[in-house]
């Protein structure tokens, strides 16, 4: 029973990163999703080639050395990867940053890498997200669901599905 889960990169780096902040509860999810059935491997994740690029920047950040970061590159363009092109990025700054930016700031909650992955997400028809970003809190629940942490799976995923 696979479901389909995009990965943001605060997730995959602490996956990947033994001393990254993020490592133990990157690890519950991903043990959670294993046990469950919901995954089978690191390869079964949707990313971005946007977010690729920021987890081998964060590994590189983290003094990881360079094969490992070379050999967890190679892992991730096994995932069900999706290739940002600039159609994308403006249809990130239309439809997930321009109408959500906050009234007083005039910023949005989330980033344009972030945008551009929930852009990928609705082209692919994956509607959870894994990450650790608690902007994604600040956009209307029914575009995705957030997975922060293996309550999330056991309460909204498991209960859904199983």
């Amino acid at each position: 029973m696979i479901r389909n889960f995009f990965a943001d990169s605060d997730f995959l780096t602490g996956l990947m990163a033994d001393h990254d902040s993020c490592n133990q509860k990157s690890k519950e999810i991903f043990e959670c999703l294993e046990k469950n059935s919901l995954i089978s491997e690191v390869s079964s994740f949707h990313v971005s080639n946007y977010v690729i690029m920021e987890v081998v920047h964060n590994l590189i950040g983290k003094h990881m050395p360079f094969a490992q970061v070379k050999q967890n590159y190679d892992d991730l363009t096994q995932c069900h990867v999706f290739q940002i092109k600039p159609k994308d990025i403006d249809e990130a700054f239309k439809t997930k940053l321009a109408p959500f930016c906050n009234h007083n700031t005039g910023n949005p909650p989330i980033g344009i890498v972030d945008a551009t992955s929930l852009v990928a997400m609705d082209k692919t028809r994956v509607s959870h997200i894994i990450s650790f970003d608690e902007g994604f809190d600040k956009l209307p629940a029914k575009l995705f669901t957030r997975i922060k942490d293996k309550d999330v799976i056991d309460q909204r995923i498991l209960n859904r599905y199983l």
